[in-house]
């Protein structure tokens, strides 16, 4: 049933003209009381963009034991610990022989609040797919959590996006060559988000109102949604600033943005500001984790 209402949002979204970039889409909302009875207090546009990070980069395991762990790889430190830090529970780990971090929660007391939070709050099918094995375990082992197959309707309103572009997102910059141009360069801004769930970056496009999704050439299941088109950004602009990232994609970001000013201003049409475009594009890119 849960797959049905996921067609009907994307049906939605196709035969609803969006009047302005924040307008909400129909559907469920973020709801965290169940959460909030287990645990302490934390600000819900936290746990919003915590979602968003967690759908994109966690991993909801399970053995054949029926043992459950939740676990996010990166190899950027500083956010796993932060993330420990705000939910006060789990553990941040390097792994000497694939030389990267891990935040890993083991304990089935915290993994029972994680499944309270994640259960109705989740965006991708093959997540919500997954927590349903985690909470048929724990309902086996004494615990009591109502399966809620629905998922999240998410918005530019929330912070959901935040979280799984600091996951999976890129922000890049490209000069290519281009005769008609007077100094002969001309740059390309471009957001980027790459998974294999077509239906779910359409919605993610049709929120921002702008850009289209494609398959990889290069990979037979992963989609990408791209965004480009100096005055087209608005949106995506307006949505970061408004719900920054956590990650060291936030300084990617912000230069990203300054480009986009710049091009803008028609300042790449001189030598001076095209040589800035290019400084920047270099940090702007080596903050990127997507290929391009």
């Amino acid at each position: 049933m849960f797959i049905f209402y996921y067609y009907l949002k994307l049906l939605i979204l196709k035969c609803k003209h969006f009047s302005t970039a924040s307008e909400t889409l129909r559907g469920e909302s973020f709801n965290f009381n169940a959460f909030y009875k287990q645990h302490h207090y934390i600000d819900p546009s936290w746990l919003q963009w915590f979602i968003g990070f967690a759908e994109g980069d966690g991993a909801f395991l399970k053995n054949k034991h029926d043992n459950i762990s939740f676990v996010i790889t990166q190899n950027e430190s500083k956010v796993l610990y932060h993330i420990k830090e705000i939910l006060g529970f789990g553990k941040v780990t390097f792994d000497l022989k694939a030389n990267t971090y891990r935040y890993k929660v083991l304990d089935r007391s915290s993994l029972f609040k994680l499944a309270l939070l994640f259960n109705g709050n989740l965006f991708l099918l093959h997540r919500i797919n997954q927590l349903g094995e985690w909470i048929r375990i724990l309902n086996s082992k004494s615990y009591s959590i109502a399966f809620n197959k629905i998922n999240i309707s998410i918005t530019l309103n929330d912070a959901w996006l935040s979280g799984f572009t600091d996951a999976e997102g890129c922000f890049n910059v490209s000069i290519y060559l281009e005769p008609r141009y007077k100094l002969g360069f001309k740059p390309r801004v471009r957001f980027l988000l790459d998974q294999n769930d077509k239906l779910a970056l359409s919605i993610i496009r049709d929120l921002f109102n702008t850009g289209y999704v494609s398959k990889r050439s290069d990979n037979l299941t992963t989609f990408r949604y791209t965004a480009d088109g100096y005055t087209k950004l608005g949106p995506i602009l307006s949505y970061f600033k408004l719900f920054p990232l956590k990650t060291i994609k936030y300084q990617a970001f912000i230069k990203w943005s300054e480009i986009n000013s710049l091009i803008l201003a028609k300042q790449h049409l001189d030598e001076k500001g095209l040589a800035k475009i290019k400084l920047l594009a270099k940090l702007v890119n080596d903050k990127s984790d997507i290929n391009p």
